[in-house]
């Protein structure tokens, strides 16, 4: 579900020119599967991070009176984000900005994204939230 229609070539720099020529920015960096809303299949942990990261994401979204939400996501599926834009009121617009192998090529981010030194692969269910990486300006 795409909120904003009409921002196809999304770029942060676009996004801001878009909302009033400038904007502050929050990026939380976390396991694509942390980031899919809450699921009754998912493990007790998985479940209890889910909610912390939708505790955290509500207060910043409360605090930082955000205006717009940009997330890498799978097409087609509900995230936590995603879930507390829709449930905000007035709904907060959303776009999921996950880049083709074309675009990131053309962008010119394909090769350092492929060099990018990697992590030991753990079950996404036994990250901590406190891993969370989160960068503000």
């Amino acid at each position: 579900m795409d909120r904003c229609q009409g921002l196809d070539a999304l770029t942060l720099d676009s996004v801001a020119k878009f909302y009033c020529g400038t904007m502050e920015y929050l990026i939380v960096a976390i396991d694509h599967a942390l980031q899919l809303a809450r699921r009754p299949e998912d493990p007790q942990n998985l479940r209890l991070q889910k909610d912390q990261l939708e505790r955290l994401l509500r207060a910043e979204i409360a605090a930082r009176n955000v205006a717009f939400i940009a997330e890498e996501c799978k097409e087609g599926e509900t995230t936590v984000a995603l879930g507390l834009a829709l449930r905000n009121n007035p709904p907060i617009p959303w776009k999921n900005i996950t880049m083709t192998d074309t675009q990131r090529t053309e962008a010119g981010i394909a090769h350092a994204l492929k060099k990018r030194p990697g992590h030991p692969r753990v079950p996404h269910f036994s990250l901590p939230l406190r891993e969370v990486g989160i960068w503000a300006s």
